[in-house]
């Protein structure tokens, strides 16, 4: 709509330093170690199948059960138990049972637990916690945190139109708020810093977290003794994932932020698990993460299950060293690449990407998914840095044509920092082609390269704005750089690494526009412009939806 600043265009193509190096390079070895520890975790989970046939019987051993589970991250051990425990037969016989009508708690975690296994629940089953004014009943129970946290918990579970669900979240906001008055640490500190606070998710502490490991000679515990002692008695120590000791200015930061969760940890050490369910943390971190950060306050509990914590803990470390072996691959692939001579400009993110595919799959089924998505997410980021940063308006044109025809022959076209770039693409894909022939399922390798060759227009598109100095209306930039996050191409090349779970009909699915893809992209754009709109406009870069809002609106940032 309105042309942006007549100053002249100038890229500042730096980025933050690159901070890893070569320290992912190196993979664990195996040692002999490995195999008796896997036997131990298999023993373990036959023994947590134990648990849950004989919790069948009991609605409230079952259900707490089944959230203990997922919360300490190894559910998708048990998807079939899961799924027959929220069986047809469990719905119809316990929603409307008589004997749990009034008890919230357990309503609220039956309708939470369902909701997020993909069962439609009516929210009218909390109709009978209401007044006859239809507000929440004020003389329910509002000092017990546990049900006030299960019913705040639900209410982050809600779809359009519930309005009863919009209703819980202010009533049991409210009265978290009254709790933490009234209570002293640690509860009053683990309601205010992990549910009611907006900053409940420290995205800077995550990064580092899970990016911290025991050194090599720690990492291996090869002394069968001690492995047997931490099996009898059920007390294991987690390693993490990456070894930033060597980052001194991360390591800095990571001292200071590590020493003062050390003193909310001491203060909330005795929280009781009901009591600490971290829900906005659950719904927006890395699940990895959370499930390593709910293995401490589990373990708080003087009431925990020995078996359950030592089951996640040893199926968390085998799980952790699948991923540094991965990260080992795809560094090499990276390090072959050179970018950071030959596109010194483009972001050098690759530790970050594969931390954001762990969000995406984490499970040890989606090994080879994990490794061609996070060279697709890196590829298409050093892209992204092309047309922001660096390309001129006629060698884009080229770039975006020669990535629809998608041929070696048109390389010799391009300049010869794009060769690079798109040498390494045609390479990526043509490997990841090999890699699905091996499944006879070589022929989806196409949806991906589409949406790559779509999300290179928008690319261009958007760029076109920053050089002609424009500032469109806000439905303009969304119809633009909503598909330019690159979320559809993702999600599609995603499924390529699901095998049989992601078949033809699957991606023409995803392809045909489906709301939730699209809600999803237009929050991923979104939340990544109000995250970094500032920095790209240091940059010269296209404006965002901020800066488009605030031209179209008048308002200030």
């Amino acid at each position: 709509m309105k042309k942006a600043s007549t100053t002249n265009i100038t890229y500042n193509t730096s980025y933050l330093n690159r901070i890893w190096g070569d320290r992912f390079l190196s993979s664990p070895k195996s040692t002999e170690m490995d195999n008796y520890l896997e036997k131990q975790v298999q023993e373990l989970k036959e023994e947590v199948k134990k648990k849950m046939i004989a919790a069948a019987g009991n609605d409230s051993q079952i259900l707490n059960l089944i959230d203990l589970i997922q919360r300490l991250g190894m559910a998708y051990h048990f998807d079939s138990e899961i799924d027959e425990a929220f069986g047809e037969e469990l719905l119809k016989s316990n929603l409307d049972k008589p004997g749990n009508d009034d008890d919230l708690y357990m309503v609220a975690l039956r309708f939470r637990l369902l909701r997020q296994q993909g069962v439609f629940v009516s929210c009218d089953v909390f109709n009978k916690f209401k007044d006859q004014k239809g507000h929440f009943n004020e003389d329910l129970n509002t000092k017990d945190a546990c049900t006030i946290l299960s019913l705040y918990e639900a209410s982050h579970f809600r779809v359009h139109s519930e309005q009863i669900l919009e209703e819980a979240l202010v009533f049991t906001t409210k009265h978290l708020e009254s709790i933490v008055s009234e209570l002293s640490p640690p509860l009053s500190v683990g309601i205010d810093q992990l549910v009611l606070s907006d900053d409940a998710v420290d995205d800077e502490l995550v990064e580092l977290e899970i990016l911290e490991v025991l050194n090599d000679k720690k990492q291996n515990f090869n002394v069968r003794k001690k492995i047997e002692a931490c099996i009898e008695e059920k007390s294991l120590e987690v390693y993490d994932l990456f070894d930033v000791s060597t980052a001194k200015e991360d390591k800095r930061r990571y001292s200071a932020k590590r020493k003062k969760k050390k003193r909310r940890d001491e203060e909330i050490s005795s929280l009781s698990i009901q009591v600490f369910p971290e829900i906005t943390a659950q719904l927006k971190s890395v699940p990895r993460v959370q499930a390593r950060h709910f293995f401490s306050i589990y373990e708080a509990d003087a009431s925990h299950d020995k078996v359950l914590l030592a089951f996640a803990k040893l199926d968390f470390n085998r799980l952790q060293k699948l991923h540094q072996v991965e990260l080992s691959v795809v560094s090499r692939w990276w390090k072959e690449l050179d970018f950071a001579t030959k596109l010194p400009f483009t972001r050098d993110r690759l530790v970050e990407c594969f931390v954001w595919i762990l969000s995406v799959y984490f499970e040890p089924q989606y090994s080879l998914g994990r490794k061609m998505l996070v060279k697709t997410l890196i590829l298409s980021s050093n892209v992204d840095d092309i047309y922001d940063a660096y390309g001129t308006p006629e060698e884009l044109q080229l770039l975006t044509d020669t990535i629809k025809r998608w041929d070696f022959s048109c390389m010799d076209k391009l300049p010869e920092y794009m060769k690079h770039w798109y040498k390494a693409l045609l390479d990526t894909y043509e490997e990841m082609e090999k890699e699905l022939t091996k499944q006879g399922r070589s022929y989806l390798i196409q949806y991906s390269k589409e949406e790559m060759k779509n999300l290179a227009q928008y690319y261009f598109d958007e760029t076109k704005w920053l050089h002609k100095k424009y500032i469109p209306t806000l439905d303009e930039y969304l119809s633009i750089s909503v598909p330019s996050s690159g979320y559809l191409m993702l999600a599609v090349t995603s499924y390529l690494g699901m095998g049989n779970l992601a078949p033809k009909e699957a991606l023409d699915w995803a392809i045909s526009d489906p709301k939730i893809i699209r809600a999803s992209a237009v929050i991923c754009r979104i939340m990544d412009d109000i995250a970094g709109h500032e920095f790209e406009q240091q940059r010269a870069q296209a404006p965002s939806s901020v800066e488009c809002c605030m031209n179209q609106y008048g308002v200030p940032d």
